[in-house]
């Protein structure tokens, strides 16, 4: 009579883990975004090798922090895209990477000022997203940075004079000029060369116990896809190109 009490008492207090993973992100077009076709091309890829690693996920599109932060907490099973950084690391067991991307500084048009190094950017007003890598590596070299809640309210004080630079995704910048609010095509513009080159990773918490089982899981199937010509196909479906 042991046995089945022992068992039962293994099974109540044993976590249980859904094969459906809640991922969190922020609206960041081409990636991922609640009106693109499947979510954007970020998304597809995921989605394809997270079911090919026999998990079903669900998007949910919140402010960065916000993500982030409710992500650490295991609240979301983790983030769907996310940059790499010492801190992020002990929170989140963090996939092969699966897009690239620049980040860049955007200026006014016809704003005159000029930076030869970041050294300069300590005398400039700079504005980024709220607990972004980049911001925080700006900070992290002594950069005041105003942070914003949305990428695109970068743009918009930007354009608006009250800060000088804003640091952002090179392709969510040109994204927004022409697919989203075109008024802005020649008010602002990418100043000088990119700040970082950024890999861009699907991440699962720590507070899973099976965090590293699902991102093994996750880098097999999307190696096979870069091997078989789906990572690609998908990429070419979305007019991507492949780095």
């Amino acid at each position: 009579m042991k046995w089945p009490v022992l068992l039962a008492a293994l099974f109540f207090t044993t976590p249980v883990f859904s094969l459906e993973l809640k991922l969190a992100t922020l609206n960041w077009a081409p990636f991922y975004a609640e009106n693109l076709p499947e979510q954007g091309f970020f998304t597809a890829i995921c989605r394809e090798a997270y079911r090919r690693a026999g998990y079903d996920i669900k998007v949910v599109f919140v402010p960065w922090a916000r993500a982030v932060r409710n992500a650490k907490l295991g609240i979301y099973d983790g983030l769907l895209g996310a940059y790499s950084n010492v801190e992020r690391k002990k929170h989140f067991v963090f996939s092969d990477f699966v897009a690239t991307n620049d980040e860049v500084f955007i200026k006014k048009t016809g704003n005159k000022l000029q930076f030869d190094s970041l050294e300069d950017l300590k005398h400039l007003r700079i504005g980024g997203l709220r607990e972004s890598a980049q911001v925080l590596e700006l900070k992290s070299l002594g950069i005041d940075v105003q942070e914003v809640t949305d990428t695109y309210q970068t743009i918009l004080t930007v354009e608006a004079g009250r800060i000088d630079l804003g640091v952002m995704g090179k392709q969510f910048f040109h994204h927004y000029l022409t697919h989203v609010d075109k008024r802005f095509e020649n008010r602002v513009e990418v100043t000088g060369k990119p700040f970082r080159s950024y890999k861009l990773f699907t991440v699962i918490s720590r507070q899973r116990i099976d965090a590293d089982l699902i991102i093994n899981k996750f880098n097999d199937a999307l190696n096979k896809m870069k091997l078989d010509g789906s990572y690609q196909a998908i990429l070419m479906k979305f007019g991507q190109q492949y780095k």
